[in-house]
C-alpha cells in the first residue's frame, strides 16, 4: 500500500475510534460537465446537510492543494455548508504554509467569500477530534466559526 494510502487509512481508522463506523462517506469527485474538469476529495462526512470535505495530504503538497481548492470553488455551487479540511501527515510539515496560500486566494481571487477551509497536522487534528464527544458537536463547531 502506498504511503497516501496508509495515511488514509490511518485518517479512517481516526475516525472511526473517535465518533463511530459509518460516518466517512468515501471519495467523492466534483464535476463541471460543461468544461469536462473535475477535482475529488479523499473523503466526506455529511451532517445535517453540512458537508466536510477532508482532503488527506501524505506529501508536500501546498501548491496542489491550492489547484484542488481553486477547483472546488469553481465547481461546488452550493457552497454554504460545505467546508474543506486537509490534513498533513507529511513529517515535520508546517501546516501555517497551505493555510496562508489558501487564505490568499480565498482573499484575492474570492473577496474571502470561498469555501471556508480548516488545515491541521495529523498531530493537531488528533488533539482537535478529542475535544469533541461526537461527531454533531464536532461539526457544529467547525461550521459556527
Amino acid at each position: 500500500m502506498s504511503k497516501a494510502g496508509e495515511n488514509e487509512k490511518k485518517f479512517k481508522q481516526l475516525i472511526s475510534d473517535r465518533f463511530g463506523t459509518g460516518l466517512l462517506q468515501g471519495s467523492q469527485t466534483y464535476k463541471n460537465y460543461d468544461a469536462d474538469v473535475s477535482i475529488s476529495v479523499d473523503d466526506m462526512i455529511e451532517i445535517d446537510g453540512k458537508r466536510i470535505l477532508f482532503e488527506i495530504d501524505s506529501g508536500n503538497y501546498a501548491k496542489l492543494l491550492v489547484g484542488q481548492y481553486v477547483l472546488l470553488n469553481q465547481i461546488i455551487e452550493d457552497q454554504e455548508n460545505v467546508l474543506f479540511v486537509i490534513v498533513h501527515y507529511y513529517k515535520q510539515y508546517n501546516d501555517e504554509r497551505t493555510r496562508k496560500n489558501l487564505q490568499f486566494i480565498n482573499e484575492s481571487l474570492y473577496k474571502s467569500k470561498g469555501i471556508p477551509f480548516k488545515v491541521f497536522t495529523a498531530e493537531s487534528f488528533q488533539g482537535e477530534i478529542n475535544q469533541y464527544r461526537n461527531i454533531e458537536e464536532f461539526v457544529a463547531a467547525k461550521f459556527s466559526l
